[in-house]
C-alpha cells in the first residue's frame, strides 16, 4: 500500500528508515509530498540485515525531478516504490545477488550500476546493469 506523507515530515517507517530518506531531493516549491510504498519499506529492512546495511540514495521522485535526473517517465520512483541504495559492506554487484534473496525484489526491479542498486517493487521481474559511471545528481 502507498502511503502520502508531507516531505519534511521525519516519519518513522520502520527501525532503519524514515520518510526523510525518500523525500525528493529536488527544491521545487511544488514539490511538498512524498510517496511510500510498505511493501518496499517492509523489502528493504529485510535487505538490511541480510546485507550489513545501506544508505538510500534516492526514493521518492517528484516529476520535474525524475525528468532533471533523466528518470525514466514510468519510473517506480514516481509511484513510491523504489529506492537507489549505496551498500555499506558490498560491492554494488555482490548486493544486487543479495537483492534476489528478498521476495518482494525477486519478483520487482533490480539495477546494478557502479556504486548504488536500484530496487523496486514493481510486481513483476526487471534486471539490468549500468556499466557506465552516473553524474552524481542523477541517482
Amino acid at each position: 500500500m502507498v502511503t502520502r506523507f508531507d516531505k519534511g515530515s521525519s516519519t518513522k517507517l520502520s527501525e532503519h528508515f524514515s520518510t526523510d530518506d525518500f523525500d525528493c531531493h529536488c527544491n521545487y516549491d511544488g514539490c511538498l509530498t512524498t510517496y511510500v510504498d510498505s511493501a518496499l519499506i517492509d523489502a528493504l529492512e529485510f535487505l538490511y540485515t541480510l546485507t550489513g546495511g545501506f544508505s538510500i540514495l534516492s526514493g521518492f521522485r517528484c516529476t520535474q525531478h525524475n525528468e532533471d535526473v533523466d528518470g525514466k517517465p514510468g519510473s517506480q520512483h514516481l509511484q513510491g516504490k523504489a529506492a537507489d541504495c549505496k551498500p555499506k559492506q558490498l560491492v554494488p554487484h555482490a548486493f544486487a545477488v543479495k537483492c534476489d534473496g528478498v521476495s518482494q525484489f525477486r519478483s520487482g526491479g533490480v539495477g546494478t550500476y557502479p556504486t548504488f542498486v536500484h530496487v523496486d517493487v514493481r510486481g513483476y521481474p526487471a534486471r539490468w546493469k549500468v556499466a557506465r559511471k552516473l553524474n552524481a545528481v542523477s541517482v
